[in-house]
């Protein structure tokens, strides 16, 4: 730059107007560009980052989905095994099945093995359940995983579930219809299990040769596996926050946060974080309440994971730091800066040149 300034005193003692004009005209139209350039710089950024982010959304929604359909495909696989209709058959007369006189108590072994081969086999699923559809919701089979091992349940520790809500919903399924439950914290006994264990549950109800309702077969599956692969999905310094249908949390760097339907229900989206500006369709500007020079760029991808209007989704919350957008603005401007410097240069240089050489012939 200090190069420039005596080149433009020589331009401006010049007597020669079409050098002078040229200079000026060429300043005018960098100050033009430089004007241009910042007027569209954050509106390219925000939409370069919105782009990203929602990509990166559909792309969190297809695994998820994905994974849903895998779990109820298992859980048909399980319902479709012979114990499945041979054990209620055995119970029906007097505890011989008539078809090939199993006794009921063989039944369930070879449900125990089944189910215990399974969870050998399939390392998200924590527990297998065979539950009465009456109103005790008595576990009739029960296989669970404990400290990495595989347990049996013997009948003096089977539980009654008929306060679960998975329970309530599961014994009033039409046949051949699936139950799937938001996903919760594990409770045993009615007291939360710890470590935690995020739970989603699905259910298939189980009839009779007469069409009796039986009970429902019912699978626990913990998410955490699921939900490393989510948030593995966003590139840093961007991050991932997951919530239910009512905005509670179940995926969020903040452990004060974490389970907050469980653990603190006092604590969802809406009163952590506060919108600052909604700048197009899902796509806004959060500080947290209280932090509001904190502040965030988020995407919100609804994710649908079963055909229920209300609860069959969850919210994956795609939000990058302002700061990492103010890093890119700052970088492509000292980029463009430094082009446009270099530019300047370069013309001055070669109306210096120019002047020389006319002042050359003059002489």
């Amino acid at each position: 730059m200090a190069q420039a300034i005596p080149l433009l005193r020589s331009l401006f003692k010049s007597r020669k107007p079409v050098l002078l004009i040229t200079s000026v005209a060429i300043l005018l139209l960098l100050a033009s560009a430089v004007a241009v350039f910042e007027l569209q710089l954050s509106q390219s950024v925000t939409d370069e980052l919105k782009s990203t982010l929602s990509a990166t959304g559909e792309q969190i929604s297809a695994q998820a989905q994905e994974s849903i359909k895998n779990y109820r495909q298992d859980l048909r696989f399980l319902h479709a095994t012979p114990p499945i209709s041979g054990l209620p058959r055995a119970l029906e007369h007097n505890g011989v099945d008539p078809l090939d006189n199993t006794t009921s108590a063989q039944w369930r072994q070879r449900l125990e093995m089944i189910f215990s081969a399974f969870l050998t086999s399939n390392p998200e699923y924590d527990q297998i359940r065979v539950i009465s559809a009456d109103k005790t919701a008595m576990e009739i089979v029960r296989v669970d995983r404990v400290a990495g091992s595989i347990e049996v349940v013997s009948p003096e520790h089977l539980q009654s579930k008929r306060t679960s809500e998975y329970a309530q919903k599961s014994s009033v399924l039409s046949e051949g219809e699936i139950y799937m439950s938001r996903i919760s914290l594990n409770r045993e006994f009615g007291k939360l299990d710890y470590p935690y264990r995020p739970m989603l549950r699905l259910s298939l109800p189980i009839f009779d040769d007469s069409g009796n309702r039986f009970g429902f077969l019912i699978v626990n599956i913990n998410t955490l596996s699921l939900f490393n692969s989510l948030s593995n999905t966003v590139n840093s310094p961007n991050f991932l926050m997951l919530t239910d249908s009512d905005g509670y949390f179940l995926i969020t760097p903040d452990a004060k946060y974490q389970y907050s339907r469980d653990l603190s229900p006092e604590f969802n989206w809406n009163s952590v974080f506060s919108v600052k500006e909604n700048i197009s369709q899902r796509f806004s500007q959060i500080s947290y309440r209280g932090k509001e020079d904190d502040v965030f760029y988020v995407l919100d991808q609804k994710v649908t994971l079963n055909g229920e209007i209300d609860g069959g989704f969850v919210r994956a919350k795609l939000i990058a730091p302002e700061r990492f957008v103010n890093a890119i603005e700052t970088s492509r401007r000292t980029t463009v800066y430094a082009f446009l410097l270099s530019v300047t240069v370069v013309m001055l240089i070669v109306l210096a040149f120019l002047i020389a050489v006319r002042r050359k012939a003059n002489s």
